[in-house]
């Protein structure tokens, strides 16, 4: 008998993250194929979303498809591999360890884990999927696994069309200065630090018309967030650095829609979903060639090959400066943006599980 129904397990749920995102994109797919499709955490807090559950409220069926979405070490694992049914990893990629001793250690301790499950898991899959060429080759080499499939994350807007932030979120960020935007968890691989000296280089190049809003969560990285503080203060930019932490939806809509230019220097990326959200917003995107993020950005944004924060500032100014540049950015970017589309990675799921249903 076919699969009736395909299920997702992953650490929790919260819109906004990206690996939950994508776990409520593919169940929209599911469902539209008429079959059951439900989410299963490894956090126990009561969802208030639709089909969201705590593991233990699976009901498993030897019928059953289960599509595991991975991004790091812990209990899950365990708890999957117990469950009958074909098993699917969808793999999200894992901070490297060297970004993270020191500064949240239970993360790295998950992550040194995360690695002996990922060879663990090898015999038991049915399949394995990854969201970027790079998180695939990521498996090759570190895992040895062989035979792997590209699907891309999909990112919804519906929630943004036609719709205006409220005046006093409006208010709230408005600034006569031009804001240079980057979200991100704040923990080092996202080198925030390197944002802020960009800013300094800016300043001392141009003067102090510009901004930097990094919104993102602290938890478990308090020591690196006061490192950032006090370097924008050791650099005389403390006043033009803004770090709220973790933002909701409405914050997110006015933040992306004030964006002068979206500059990302991180250094490790599996996917990079504010990327799509850039392109969405129409913000133009400077971003250092790092990880996934050139396989991402395909021929659009400005891709930097090394970084140098007196480079990088020259080349914001230009997009300040230039309307014409800017534009035709902008342009190739909502082009880019139509490769990750619903539809293509319907048809992917479709081919890889097609003979199981």
């Amino acid at each position: 008998m076919g699969a009736r129904a395909v299920h997702q397990f992953t650490s929790f749920a919260r819109r906004g993250d990206a690996v939950y995102d994508h776990a409520e994109q593919l169940r929209k797919i599911f469902l539209s194929w008429g079959l059951r499709s439900d989410i299963y955490l490894l956090d126990p807090e009561p969802s208030a979303y639709e089909g969201v559950f705590y593991h233990k409220k699976y009901r498993p069926s030897p019928d059953d498809i289960i599509l595991y979405h991975f991004g790091i070490g812990g209990k899950l694992t365990d708890i999957v591999l117990r469950q009958p049914g074909r098993k699917f990893l969808v793999y999200h990629n894992m901070t490297p360890e060297k970004y993270l001793l020191g500064v949240d250690n239970q993360s790295y301790l998950h992550v040194r884990k995360g690695r002996k499950e990922l060879d663990r898991m090898k015999g038991a899959l049915d399949g394995v999927f990854a969201v970027s060429d790079y998180n695939a080759r990521d498996l090759k080499e570190k895992n040895g696994y062989t035979d792997v499939t590209i699907l891309p994350i999909v990112k919804d807007f519906s929630e943004f069309e036609g719709k205006t932030p409220s005046p006093g979120r409006v208010e709230k960020w408005k600034s006569d200065k031009k804001t240079i935007f980057f979200i991100g968890r704040i923990v080092p691989n996202k080198r925030h630090g390197d944002l802020i000296k960009t800013l300094y280089a800016y300043t001392k190049l141009y003067g102090r018309d510009a901004r930097l809003v990094m919104p993102g969560s602290w938890k478990n990285t308090e020591s690196y967030r006061d490192y950032l503080s006090n370097l924008a203060e050791k650099l005389g930019v403390g006043d033009l650095l803004e770090m709220p932490g973790f933002i909701d939806d409405e914050d997110f809509h006015v933040l992306f829609g004030m964006a002068d230019v979206y500059l990302s220097l991180s250094e490790h990326e599996g996917f990079g979903v504010p990327l799509l959200e850039a392109m969405w917003f129409g913000a133009p995107v400077v971003a250092y060639s790092a990880c996934a993020i050139p396989e991402i950005l395909g021929p659009a944004g400005i891709k930097l090959k090394k970084k140098d924060s007196f480079v990088t500032a020259t080349v914001l100014r230009e997009l300040f400066e230039n309307a014409e540049m800017r534009q035709r950015i902008i342009a190739a970017q909502k082009e880019r943006l139509k490769e990750f589309s619903a539809d293509k990675s319907e048809k992917i799921l479709k081919e890889a599980l097609v003979p199981y249903l």
